[in-house]
């Protein structure tokens, strides 16, 4: 059993960047979405940077925006294709959070990916850093055809930060006595980073920042690291 289970938000925490904007971008210069909609999308995404609409509003318009009626095999193929050469690409990662997902690979600890980016966008990237566990958003689509083809109707589950700290509750149950480390930078991430021992805030806000340190103020064996 792992003496340590370290959980890591993805967009802006292990990678620099919004893993979704990132292939949406490659989405739209293929042609697979339009100009109109993937303005929307942007406009969504800079309204839920302001706080004007919350994590699952963003998920549930930019979802109908995007992917709604997409074959959903076909974006797992673009996906994979993206992401096997960016990967490897420079700038990337988030180079101090990926060393110490290493440096926690190397002493053997329980490593995972919780994010609001569908699972399609987040598989490959996990399957790269042969993370132990995913948590992500999922959808539902039709039936099968007679093609094996299978296309998008609507959200399954988003992933917002309380399903995130019900995922971790869950995790820890089945590790117990490991010790949590928990990896974010938003105060989205802030509900399943309220249950670590080891707290790392990446780039954190102001309000982010000041929402740890309060709470270790009432928690002893709580620790914050801002990287």
């Amino acid at each position: 059993m792992p003496e340590i289970i370290a959980v890591f938000d993805l967009d802006r925490t292990l990678l620099k960047e919004n893993s979704t904007q990132l292939f949406g971008a490659h989405f739209f210069k293929k042609g697979s979405v339009g100009l109109i909609d993937y303005l929307v999308a942007y406009l969504l995404y800079c309204c839920y940077l302001l706080r004007a609409i919350s994590l699952k509003t963003l998920i549930e318009k930019a979802t109908n925006r995007f992917f709604k009626g997409k074959n959903l095999d076909e974006l797992k193929a673009l996906s994979n294709e993206y992401w096997a050469s960016k990967c490897t690409a420079e700038g990337l990662w988030n180079p101090t959070v990926l060393w110490h997902w290493k440096d926690l690979s190397q002493r053997s600890a329980c490593l995972g990916i919780m994010t609001s980016a569908p699972s399609f966008i987040v598989d490959p990237i996990a399957r790269h850093l042969k993370a132990d566990f995913v948590l992500s958003t999922q959808f539902k689509t039709t039936p099968q055809n007679a093609d094996d083809l299978r296309h998008i109707l609507a959200l399954e589950a988003a992933v917002t930060g309380e399903s995130k700290k019900a995922y971790l509750e869950k995790v820890k149950k089945k590790y117990h006595g490991a010790q949590i480390f928990g990896f974010g930078d938003s105060l989205d991430d802030w509900p399943f980073l309220s249950i670590c021992q080891k707290i790392f805030l990446v780039k954190p806000s102001r309000s982010l920042l000041q929402r740890a340190r309060k709470h270790i103020n009432s928690h002893d064996q709580v620790s914050v690291h801002v990287l």
